[in-house]
């Protein structure tokens, strides 16, 4: 019977694995708040998210080779699903702390979970996980749907700042 704990005793999130890309992630995250020339922070600030979206993915990847059923469908599933929650807290964020820069990031995201659900996942995954990855991603996008709408106001005033808080 498949377990979320392989049998040497490595949990999902709680392993070396995640932990290097979390520290990188912090490490460079860190970079981008503390480096001068603006074009240098940006690189800095997207690859630490480059680093912690790539580190959920290989947890993701790695979860579901321990879950019953078709490999391929539940890893398309949960990477799709994965990366568009990635993309829902950047434009949280976003919205949250006035940073155009994680919203267009988290909207980009999102229009590469979109791009990939139907020029690929429709052809490859089974019905069911089909049929979850769109239900859970339709509800991701309404809630990205209900943000927008909420604060409209908000973050067209926002937007049309200079964003220098990335």
């Amino acid at each position: 019977t498949p377990t979320l704990i392989p049998p040497g005793g490595e949990i999902a999130f709680g392993n070396a694995r995640f932990l290097a890309a979390l520290v990188a992630a912090i490490a460079l995250g860190l970079s981008a708040w503390w480096a001068q020339p603006k074009p240098l922070r940006l690189a800095f600030y997207l690859a630490a998210h480059s680093v912690m979206l790539f580190g959920l993915l290989q947890e993701m990847i790695e979860l579901a080779g321990r879950l019953d059923g078709p490999y391929s469908s539940i890893r398309s599933a949960l990477i799709s699903l994965t990366v568009a929650a990635y993309a829902l807290l950047l434009i949280v964020a976003g919205v949250a702390y006035r940073m155009a820069l994680n919203r267009i990031l988290g909207l980009g995201l999102l229009a590469v979970v979109i791009l990939k659900l139907y020029l690929l996942d429709v052809w490859m995954m089974q019905l069911v996980y089909r049929v979850i990855a769109f239900g859970v991603f339709g509800l991701l996008l309404l809630a990205t749907s209900f943000v927008y709408s909420r604060y409209r106001a908000s973050i067209e005033t926002w937007w049309k700042q200079d964003g220098d808080h990335a």
